[in-house]
């Protein structure tokens, strides 16, 4: 079994937080939220996990391109 990957597939994985609407605001949140659980361990992880799992559900699950969600939940 042999597979390929493309460079457009690399590239919407690589740069695909830096695309959509308000996507530094997601990125700070997130990265935020990150550099907290260094402090406070785990609790500020938990929203970040979740987060992740929103966006693995998306391209898994609903077959969507890889997109930041809202941090609204």
């Amino acid at each position: 079994m042999t597979s390929t990957v493309s460079f457009e597939g690399v590239k919407k994985a690589v740069f695909f937080p830096f695309r959509g609407e308000k996507w530094g605001n997601k990125l700070l949140i997130g990265s935020a939220l990150t550099f907290g659980s260094f402090i406070i361990p785990i609790i500020p992880a938990l929203p970040v996990f979740g987060y992740f799992g929103q966006i693995m559900k998306g391209i898994i699950v609903q077959e969507q391109d890889p997109q930041m969600p809202a941090w609204n939940d």
